[in-house]
């Protein structure tokens, strides 16, 4: 019977903590033509030139900031408060950010680009 009321307690808490979130929540609705070019922001397309300093390798990838636990590996989305996102968030073309630890890696990034569409990243890749 503990058990049991101790689960209860817990969902209430779980459902009291989502309803917080809810009632916090903004919808922010990121065209094309709102897009922001100069500064890494939510909804910025970005590409960065990474550097793994752990292991001694270089790679390119494009990412899409987006909102708060928005992340999805397949469609290169990046959540603003997934650690590398935070890390970039106001960083401006040409920018470096050094050492940013996400284990087990630690990582040198470059902005090198910011894109108005998805089609612009992949053509101007």
């Amino acid at each position: 019977m503990m058990l049991m009321i101790q689960q209860e307690n817990s969902l209430k808490e779980n459902i009291a903590s989502l309803q917080n979130l809810l009632g916090r929540g903004r919808i922010i609705d990121i065209n094309d033509s709102m897009r922001n070019t100069s500064q890494v922001r939510i909804g910025s397309i970005v590409k960065l030139a990474i550097y793994n300093v752990s292991n001694d390798k270089e790679s390119s990838e494009i990412w899409e900031i987006t909102g708060y636990n928005e992340t999805n590996i397949k469609e290169r989305k990046l959540s603003y408060n997934s650690p590398l996102a935070k890390n970039i968030l106001s960083c401006k073309k040409g920018e470096v950010v050094d050492e940013i630890c996400i284990p087990p890696n630690v990582l040198d990034i470059k902005i090198i680009n910011l894109y108005k569409t998805w089609a612009d990243a992949q053509n101007l890749n």
